[in-house]
């Protein structure tokens, strides 16, 4: 089975569009359809600080285990995994806010069910926010979920990630992220609930009603999410995002009536 493109071939890629002006803050989106990996045209040359607002994906035909899942940046280029064994057409859409700065990466391979990934501590004028993440299954095989996250305790330069399937098989992780100055963000960290899902929608959400009707985007800091049964799931859908006032996870596969889980979400509400 052949592995997804490495981080540093994503790195290596020649930049196929014009840099962006990091300090104007448009949003950088790409998404549309795929089967297996994606690589995509993406204004990006690491002189910007990228926040995610938005990774959503889902299966057109279904529910499926998963091999490799996540979206990375590279110069040039953006690249999305959601595939398993056998990869299946997907739909996929991912959004960023860019500032000046970089982004930094974190990795950690022979991971089991979850590990932690070892950062720079963040000094206290700094908000991490993600830019990106991937965990991937080294044989290639194929694994239902049971729980994923990626959880940032910067403070203390960790990134706890967890993968499982509840076999304790082994993954390998690696997280993009970016530092922000706190004096751009709200309350200078950020807010974060834990909620457990609707039966009804597949899905948590939290509304911050001070945040009604602001102009700022807000920037996925992390998240977690765990089936309440202890069992491993099929998916069809898997998708974050962070609007000016809410923050939503959709954890779910393709029946009307959805497994239950509880997620936690922490998102970084700028001022820009």
């Amino acid at each position: 089975m052949k592995r997804p493109i490495a981080l540093l071939a994503v790195s290596a890629l020649a930049l196929l569009a014009a840099p962006l002006d990091a300090s104007a803050g448009p949003a950088l989106r790409r998404g549309g359809k795929s089967v297996g990996t994606s690589t995509l045209n993406f204004s990006f040359d690491n002189t910007q600080a990228l926040g995610l607002m938005r990774l959503s994906f889902f299966f057109d035909d279904g529910e499926h285990g998963l091999s490799w899942f996540g979206h990375m940046v590279g110069v040039g280029a953006a690249h999305n995994w959601f595939s398993g064994e056998t990869p299946a057409q997907y739909e996929y859409d991912a959004k960023h806010y860019p500032r000046p700065g970089r982004v930094l990466t974190a990795h950690r391979s022979g991971c089991k069910t979850s590990c932690v990934l070892g950062i720079p501590k963040v000094p206290a004028d700094k908000v991490l926010v993600l830019a990106g993440f991937l965990f991937e299954s080294p044989d290639g095989s194929e694994h239902e979920i049971a729980s994923i996250g990626v959880v940032p305790a910067p403070a203390d330069g960790k990134i706890a990630v967890e993968f499982s399937d509840n076999t304790n098989f082994t993954f390998d992780a690696t997280v993009q992220y970016a530092l922000l100055p706190a004096a751009d963000i709200v309350d200078g960290k950020p807010r974060s609930f834990t909620k457990t899902s609707s039966a009804k929608t597949g899905r948590v959400i939290n509304k911050w009603n001070d945040r009604t009707g602001s102009p700022s985007p807000s920037l996925l800091h992390g998240f977690s999410a765990r089936f309440k049964d202890g069992k491993a799931h099929a998916l069809h859908r898997f998708s974050l995002s962070a609007t000016s006032n809410k923050a939503a996870l959709w954890m779910h596969g393709a029946s009307a009536s959805f497994d239950l889980f509880e997620a936690t979400m922490s998102v970084a509400f700028t001022k820009y």
